[in-house]
C-alpha cells in the first residue's frame, strides 16, 4: 500500500513537473523566438490585436521589426488559406510585403479568433527570414509566418 502510494506520489510529482516545463516552453514569446532562430529572420513580432475596436491587446517582439498591424493596407499581396485547427476553420492571411529590394522582405500571417467570447485578431511577422532547406528557398509568408501563426493558434 505504501509503495502504491509513493509511486503515485511521484507520477504526479513527475507529471506536475512536465506541465510546468510545457506551460514555460509554449509561451508566445518562446514561439517567436524560435521562428526567428529557425528562419534566420532579423527579428519578429507577434500582435494581439481586439478585432472590433482594433485596439492592441499584447505585442511580443525579438530583435529588429518594424511591422505594426496598420502598415497592412488592403490584404495587399496576400493569399487566402482555411486552416483546420482543433475541429475549426480558421481563415488565414498571408502577406510579403517587399522592403527596399525585391530580396528583401517581411512576411506577416494573421487571422482572427474567438477566445472567452471575444474577437482577436493574432499577426505575425519575421523582418528578413532567409531561404532554407526545407521552404524549398521561399523566403514568402505561407513558409514562415503562416507556421508560427498555426502554432500560436494551436495553443
Amino acid at each position: 500500500m505504501v509503495k502504491k502510494s509513493l509511486l503515485f506520489a511521484i507520477f504526479l510529482f513527475v507529471a506536475a513537473g512536465c506541465q510546468y516545463f510545457r506551460s514555460t516552453t509554449d509561451t508566445l514569446y518562446h514561439i517567436l523566438e524560435q521562428g526567428v532562430k529557425e528562419f534566420d529572420a532579423k527579428g519578429g513580432k507577434i500582435f494581439i490585436t481586439n478585432a472590433q475596436t482594433k485596439q492592441i491587446h499584447k505585442i511580443y517582439s525579438v530583435g529588429k521589426c518594424i511591422f505594426t498591424p496598420f502598415n497592412l493596407q488592403e490584404n495587399r499581396n496576400c493569399i487566402i488559406k482555411d486552416i483546420g485547427i482543433n475541429g475549426q476553420n480558421i481563415t488565414t492571411y498571408s502577406c510579403t510585403l517587399t522592403k527596399s529590394s525585391s530580396s528583401e522582405v517581411e512576411t506577416v500571417a494573421y487571422a482572427n479568433i474567438i477566445r472567452d467570447n471575444q474577437k482577436y485578431t493574432i499577426w505575425v511577422a519575421l523582418n528578413s527570414p532567409q531561404p532554407k532547406k526545407k521552404t524549398f528557398g521561399f523566403t514568402t509568408a505561407p513558409w514562415n509566418a503562416l507556421p508560427l501563426l498555426k502554432k500560436i493558434i494551436e495553443l
